[in-house]
């Protein structure tokens, strides 16, 4: 790494985290080879994917988009009106974030102040990349739910988790966000060569659930999970407030 860009990245991990920073206020469900034929905003051409998404994010007209991957064309729009096949077209529909979850964020980023600054900054980047890593399809948030915990039943935990993360790209559940992190801590007792990044997922996910939960029992389950992967990340330290919190 370059002196200039680890001055940069040190500056940035030791920036504090403004609560309101820490839970994207809209998110998005993709799904493949399906256009959102209707309801154009501007068009952008010669354009990434990266960049089509953060545009409509950025929008608060947009409610959805289509990336041509073949022309690199980005093609913002109100809301889905309609779907059609389109071989090389990735489609994403936005969603506001819970409005309670966003409330209580000031409290919350407080509570969870034994957490580091990268733990929030990384909790953040999976929310806002999770869509790209598993396509929720024309499935719906229940019907993914169910898919996820008859792969579970059958012991394809691999399966289990790409289900459930599917299902947050549709919903941004906190229990679902909390199940995603066991799955991914099950996995890193069976993938040796993964461990470290399944561990870390685990932990991004844990953080995500206890910022998003609302007070009462799903918040306990996901301080309890966010406790679990604190513990196998070495940081003890760390995992007895998240434990106390969930009492």
């Amino acid at each position: 790494m370059r002196p200039v860009f680890a001055l940069l990245f040190s500056i940035l991990l030791s920036a504090p985290v403004l609560a309101q920073e820490a839970v994207p206020e809209r998110y998005i469900a993709i799904t493949r080879d399906i256009d959102f034929p209707g309801g154009d905003l501007r068009p952008l051409f010669d354009t990434t994917f990266e960049a089509c998404n953060a545009a409509c994010l950025a929008d608060p007209n947009c409610g959805a988009f289509t990336f041509n991957q073949r022309s690199n064309a980005c093609f913002p729009k109100s809301g889905v009106l309609a779907q059609e096949p389109y071989e090389g077209a990735l489609s994403a529909q936005v969603y506001a974030t819970d409005a309670g979850a966003l409330a209580r964020l000031d409290s919350r980023v407080a509570a969870l102040s034994f957490l580091r600054q990268g733990d929030l900054l990384a909790a953040r980047g999976q929310a806002n990349t999770l869509a790209t890593r598993h396509y929720a399809g024309s499935w719906t948030a229940q019907q993914l739910v169910d898919a996820a915990r008859n792969a579970a039943a059958q012991g394809n935990i691999q399966s289990a988790m790409q289900f459930t993360g599917a299902a947050i790209t549709r919903s941004d559940d906190p229990a679902l966000w909390a199940e995603y992190a066991r799955h991914q801590l099950a996995l890193s007792q069976e993938q040796g060569q993964s461990r470290f990044q399944l561990e870390s997922g685990a932990l991004n996910a844990a953080v995500n659930a206890a910022l998003r939960a609302p007070n009462g029992p799903v918040l306990a389950d996901a301080l309890d999970t966010l406790a679990e992967t604190l513990e196998r990340r070495g940081r003890g330290r760390d995992m007895i407030p998240a434990l106390r919190l969930a009492l």
